[in-house]
Parts: C-alpha cells; sequence; structure tokens
C-alpha cells in the first residue's frame, strides 16, 4: 500500500513542464499549470494496513456514517521533508508550499489491498463560505464608521494592528497574528516600556487592560469551540490574569529570539503550535476595538450625523432608515444620551433600509 501527500505551491517563477522522480523508495512529483508549479506531491511504499481510515455505520445518530482516520505513521516525517524543501526551493521561485491545505491518497498495488481500501483520500483546505452564507454587512454601520473617523484617529495604528492580526489568523498564520495582537496590546498600554518586566508592570497596572483580560476569559468560553479542544487555550482561561499577562509577555520573548542550540526553539512553519494564544489574543483585541470604537457609533452626536447625511443608491434614490427618529428619541434612563452606549441593534433595526 502506497500513501500519497500533495501540497499546494505558491511561486512567482515560469515553469515550462511538471517532472516525477524517485529518490531513496520517495516519489516526487512536481506539477505545472499555466506556466507555474502548483502542487508538489510524496509517495511513500508501505504504508501499515492498520493507519488505513474506516467509515462505520452509526445509524442511531444524527450523522449515519462515521470516519475514523488514525494516526498516520509518516506525517510527521512528510512535514519534515516539506519545509525543508519550502526553504530550499525559495531560490527558485517558490514562495510558499501550504503544509496547512493538503491531499493524502491510499493507493492500492494490488486487489487484496484494493479491497481494504474503504476511502481513498481526503483533503483539509480554508476556504471562503459562499456570498449567500456570509454575514450580512449593515450598510448604516459602515456609513457610521466612515462619519466617525476623526473619532477613531487616535486608535488608528491600534485597529490596524488588529485588522492585519484578522487577516493572519483567518489564514492560518499564528505566528504573525500573535505579533500582531502583540503590538496592538503594547502599542496601547506598554507606555513606551518593552523590557518584559517594566512591560508586565505597565499592563498589570492598567485597569482597562486587566479588565478586558478578565472579560474576555469570561466570553470566550460562548463563541469559541476549540476552547474544549486547544490545550494551550485551556491554560490561558485557567490561569490568573496576573499569569496570562506574564504568559503573552514570555511568549513574545521567545517567539522574538531563535537559536538552532535551543533544541526546543519554534518553527515558522508549524503555526497550529501556536494557535491556542493566537485565539485568545484574537478575542482580546477584538473586545478592546470593540469597546473604543463601536460604542461611537451609538451615540447620539453620530446617530444625529447620520440622520443629516444624505444616502443614495446606485440609482441616485435617497435611502432613509425607519426606525432612526425612534434611536434618537431619549430614554427614561438616558435623558439626554450624551456619550452613552445606550443603543443596541436589537431595540432598534437601521440595516433594512428603505428606497425613496
Amino acid at each position: 500500500m502506497k500513501a500519497k501527500y500533495t501540497f499546494p505551491i505558491k511561486s512567482n517563477s515560469r515553469t515550462d513542464i511538471g517532472v516525477s522522480f524517485t529518490h531513496q523508495e520517495w516519489e516526487y512529483e512536481l506539477k505545472e499549470e499555466g506556466g507555474e508549479l502548483t502542487k508538489i506531491s510524496i509517495t511513500l511504499p508501505n504504508f501499515p494496513i492498520e493507519a488505513l481510515p474506516s467509515i462505520s455505520s452509526t445509524p442511531d445518530l444524527e450523522i449515519k456514517m462515521s470516519i475514523s482516520i488514525p494516526t498516520d505513521p509518516f506525517i510527521d516525517d512528510v512535514f519534515s521533508k516539506i519545509r525543508t524543501i519550502e526553504g530550499s526551493l525559495s531560490f527558485w521561485g517558490v514562495d510558499e508550499i501550504n503544509t496547512e491545505e493538503y491531499e493524502r491518497e491510499w493507493i492500492a498495488e494490488n486487489e487484496t489491498e484494493k479491497s481494504l481500501l474503504q476511502m481513498f483520500s481526503y483533503k483539509t483546505n480554508f476556504h471562503e463560505p459562499p456570498i449567500k452564507d456570509r454575514p450580512t454587512t449593515h450598510l448604516d454601520l459602515v456609513i457610521r464608521s466612515i462619519i466617525s473617523t476623526e473619532k477613531f484617529e487616535p486608535f488608528e495604528i491600534a485597529l490596524n494592528f488588529n485588522r492585519r492580526g484578522k487577516i493572519d489568523f483567518k489564514s492560518g498564520k499564528y505566528i504573525e497574528a500573535i505579533y500582531d495582537y502583540f503590538f496592538f496590546l503594547e502599542h496601547l498600554y506598554s507606555n513606551g516600556k518593552f523590557r518584559s518586566k517594566e512591560l508586565a508592570n505597565q499592563f498589570e497596572n492598567s485597569k482597562e487592560l486587566v479588565a478586558f483580560i478578565e472579560k474576555t476569559k469570561n466570553e470566550i468560553q460562548i463563541h469559541e469551540p476549540d476552547v474544549k479542544t486547544n490545550s494551550e487555550l485551556k491554560k490561558i482561561i485557567n490561569t490568573t490574569t496576573q499569569e496570562t499577562i506574564r504568559e503573552i509577555i514570555k511568549l513574545r520573548g521567545f517567539l522574538h529570539h531563535h537559536s538552532r542550540s535551543n533544541p526546543n526553539i519554534w518553527h515558522p512553519s508549524k503555526q497550529k503550535d501556536f494557535k491556542g494564544e493566537a485565539i485568545f489574543l484574537m478575542h482580546l483585541c477584538h473586545s478592546i476595538s470593540i469597546s473604543k470604537c463601536i460604542t461611537e457609533l451609538f451615540t447620539n452626536d453620530c446617530l444625529t450625523k447620520f440622520r443629516d447625511t444624505i444616502v443614495v443608491d446606485a440609482e441616485k434614490q435617497r435611502i432613509r432608515w425607519p426606525n432612526l427618529e425612534k434611536a434618537l428619541e431619549p430614554t427614561k434612563s438616558n435623558p439626554t444620551h450624551k456619550n452613552k452606549y445606550s443603543y443596541t441593534q436589537k431595540r432598534f433595526n437601521l440595516s433594512i433600509p428603505e428606497i425613496k
């Protein structure tokens, strides 16, 4: 039985043909499409039968079939080889070999082996959901964000660190995301300090940051499914706030240095090792950003400016939000609405415009 592993390639050079060859019993194949390398495959012999996937019937469950995939005895060796190849091919126009999205196939070499195969291949990948399944963009919030930019200008750098963190996290670049989010926190709360001890004191003495860390710990379990399975995320949630702060700073120092003499040093391609920390920092920085910026969109001042802004569609038809005036009415608990976060989308829905 053979096992074949195929990884996508990103390259910036031209390649006229694809090639395949065998070296030390491992079969290599480089695929070319439209003049560029797009995939690399490694095929290994002697894949153990007991490590093949199996499919079993589960009639009593909502999902009627269950797939079991045992631990692959070769996968670590394949990943190690691919990471070395990725580095060496960088001289020849290869930008990246994606180890997060790969296809694994099992290839029978005779009829007996073929009869043992219940599943021939599977593929892991990241992809954008179809447009119909994406969350709706609330146009009123987009417009209010644009007309409130002068309020956001003091946080412009922090907001862009947060934005870049989201992009890196979404693409599985968890180490880069951690850097983005740490710079976000350092920018807002370090007061110019950068040495670990001084930085810890600054973070621990910030009542605002401490409150957000505690809030994130309490709320992350509601929104984040990885809490149940990621050991590093569990560890962060179950430590004290002081310990959390010091672990974040320690992680910054760990990722900031690299030495061949350290057997436990991090690998730039093993991004998943840091997913738990990246998840926590993503939720923490998002919570801080929301508090500093989004609340402004619900103030009386912002809503008044929004009401006075003429918005038209592509056909130059005026767009009106039917519940806007109601949103501007004083409430018993807050008769003036001055700089208070007294509005919620549940109370009024501005996101369904009327075109008149």
